[in-house]
């Protein structure tokens, strides 16, 4: 069922600023709705204030439906980590929940990720992985800059040990996770991430990690009092008295009216609503080709949209870009993983390096925008590629990131008969025509980094010496680098106990809010840290606010 928009339009645009995917334009006279792209959400006919919006079917009045009305402890809007946990726990701590999802597909952009950071948990001392809080603490101190009261921050860090301790309660809930001390830990990758629980060898394409927490989490909140609607989007917050006491949602069976004492917004980011994205980070776009979104396409600032419309307090800080491969698909490439290593080395299209190699994924991120056409190579010669495909092969369960590399050559040679991101090339020279480099450049910049590496010291991006190790003969290898995103991140001003915040600070009575919809001091400095950022951040605070709402 798509809609119209009909001729008593007044041209307000309420309905074209509101629609998740741009299918409203102005033609001729008035707005008119693009059949190939409305995707039946209904929104644009609740929006309008004259009654011009109606659906194909319809014979031109806008139908009637009985209003359906449920009730329940606490609404909690979107499926994804945070959404799902706060719904489970919430339920098993004895209140009546109703978990609503915009999507066909309960998980969010949690079913997509795949990769979980946990501290001080019972189960990692178990497995003799160190407690890992005190140092977790100072990195997001110092990403936020201080900007968080430190007291409550670890009372929110401790809270991913907490979570995982109550989520491996759940029969099966252990059997993917595993602890080899001989493997990422015999190598020190200085980027990486070391408050992780790992995991097997489970070679079962991106979005594992996220998919068996999600399903675990569903299977464990449905032995409770858990109502799950789908394919149901939120579109309005009930307000009385300036507390929040429900929401109304739609789905194809009409309108339904959630009455509840509390209300959890969990609803994502905005990185599908193309028009946001271009209002607030029009940047996102520039460059020869677009961000890769790993996103799902709900994520169209509904929760963002609906806060601001009762007045309450939202920010759009920041989007989250990363250094990944292929831009058709970032993950599970052998590229990706090569990348990742510290000896790698990373040239843009003028033929220079840019950067300190061993910063990866979190450094490249913000470095490679401010490159021609925003895109590099990591090149690396016959010998360091064969050191690179013996530590994979070595190592093959050290991170969460796809898939397993069976045959490393194998996979190196199809990507590059595939033509796209991976070439292979005798000299130098070679090498920079097939990737538009400049030959001279390239072969000049190599030279000096050799040179670098004889003398033990990095005079550009001063790269770590224990990591510098030159480029001898050919064959050479470069791998198309780009960024992606998988979010946006600030968004609903919240305290450090999830509340929703008003613009002068205080709370929005009845309103919770949590995961890539909410925005803490947490967010501030230089991108996502603290428990909004990541599987483990979604899945602390989500935990961390039901244990509060339960507490209030």
């Amino acid at each position: 069922m798509a809609y119209q928009i009909g001729p008593n339009c007044v041209c307000c645009h309420y309905c074209r600023m509101e629609c998740p995917v741009s299918a409203i334009t102005y033609k001729g006279t008035r707005y008119a709705i693009d059949p190939e792209k409305c995707i039946s959400c209904g929104l644009c006919q609740t929006l309008c204030h004259v009654n011009a919006i109606t659906s194909t079917e319809d014979t031109g009045t806008i139908p009637s439906h009985d209003l359906k009305t449920m009730s329940c402890d606490v609404v909690v809007v979107g499926s994804g980590g945070c959404g799902v946990t706060a719904a489970t726990r919430l339920a098993e701590g004895g209140k009546k929940v109703i978990l609503v999802e915009a999507g066909k597909k309960l998980g969010g952009n949690t079913y997509l990720a795949h990769g979980a950071g946990f501290t001080g948990s019972k189960i990692q001392a178990e497995l003799g992985v160190p407690d890992m809080t005190d140092k977790m603490l100072r990195r997001i101190l110092a990403r936020s800059l201080w900007k968080v009261d430190p007291k409550k921050l670890e009372e929110n860090v401790r809270a991913s040990g907490e979570f995982f301790d109550w989520f491996a309660q759940q029969e099966g809930a252990l059997e993917p996770f595993v602890y080899n001390e001989t493997g990422w830990m015999k190598y020190d990758f200085p980027y990486r991430r070391d408050h992780n629980l790992k995991c097997r060898d489970q070679a079962i394409g991106p979005g594992w990690m996220g998919s068996f927490f999600v399903d675990k989490l569903l299977e464990r909140g449905k032995q409770y009092d858990l109502t799950v609607l789908t394919e149901c989007r939120v579109k309005e917050l009930i307000v009385e008295d300036d507390t929040v006491k429900g929401v109304l949602c739609a789905d194809g069976g009409g309108e339904i009216r959630i009455e509840s004492k509390e209300c959890v917004l969990a609803t994502g980011g905005f990185l599908a609503n193309r028009e946001m994205m271009e209002q607030h980070f029009p940047w996102f776009y520039e460059g020869d080709e677009p961000v890769h979104q790993f996103n799902v396409p709900t994520n169209v600032g509904d929760g963002h949209k609906m806060v601001e419309r009762i007045g309450g307090e939202v920010d759009y800080e920041s989007v989250d870009v990363n250094l990944g491969g292929p831009a058709h698909h970032p993950y599970g490439y052998c590229a990706y993983r090569i990348m990742r290593q510290p000896e790698a080395i990373y040239i843009n299209l003028d033929g220079h390096r840019f950067m300190d190699e061993t910063g990866g994924l979190n450094d490249g991120k913000y470095l490679l925008r401010k490159q021609p056409g925003a895109i590099s190579y990591c090149v690396l010669d016959e010998n360091l590629l064969t050191l690179l495909g013996q530590r994979l092969a070595d190592n093959p369960p050290d991170v969460f990131d796809g898939w397993i590399l069976k045959d490393f050559r194998k996979e190196i040679e199809e990507e590059i008969a595939g033509g796209y991101a991976s070439f292979k090339a005798d000299t130098l020279e070679e090498l920079a025509e097939q990737t538009g480099m400049p030959p001279k450049a390239l072969v000049d910049e190599i030279a000096k980094y050799n040179k670098f590496c004889a003398q033990g010291r990095d005079d550009d991006c001063y790269k770590d010496p224990k990591y510098l190790k030159p480029l001898g003969e050919g064959p050479y290898y470069a791998f198309y680098q780009k960024s992606f995103s998988e979010g946006t991140h600030g968004g609903i001003a919240i305290d450090a106990d999830f509340h929703a915040l008003w613009p002068d600070g205080s709370v929005i009575k009845g309103l919770w809010a949590g995961g890539d919809c909410a925005r803490t001091d947490m967010e501030k400095g230089q991108g996502p840290v603290g428990l909004n950022g990541g599987l483990g951040g979604a899945f602390a605070g989500g935990y961390k606010m039901a244990l509060n709402i339960l507490s209030e």
